[in-house]
């Protein structure tokens, strides 16, 4: 396996297990009172997920980047949520949120590696 695909590989796989803990571990318990987590407030949470979503999309570089939001998606049907099952949420955000920021780390990358050639 070349260097290039075990990057590509690592940052997936790392995506999907950061993705998963947010969805089964922060976003996903549900106990029966107000979901406010002590560690992280909503903004610093969101922030954190967007620069994820930017880095993983210059690490693997290729467009099929974009699909990563649909696996973390599926990947969330057991995650339960406050009020609102976690798919859903992810979702409705993916186009706002995680798409975008998906495919500014891929144009990123791209612009690098064309600059770079010439």
């Amino acid at each position: 396996m070349t260097g290039r695909r075990l990057v590509t590989l690592g940052a997936a796989t790392t995506y999907l297990v950061a993705t998963l803990w947010v969805s089964y571990a922060v976003w996903g318990p549900y106990d029966g009172v107000e979901y406010e987590p002590a560690w992280a407030g909503e903004l610093e949470l969101g922030v954190a997920l967007v620069l994820l979503h930017a880095l993983v999309g210059a690490l693997v570089g290729r467009w099929w980047a974009l699909a990563l939001p649909l696996a973390w998606i599926v990947l969330s049907l057991g995650a339960e949520g406050y009020d609102t099952p976690v798919p859903v949420l992810i979702a409705f955000t993916t186009p706002f949120y995680w798409a975008p920021a998906i495919a500014v780390g891929v144009a990123a990358r791209k612009t690098g590696e064309r600059i770079r050639r010439s």
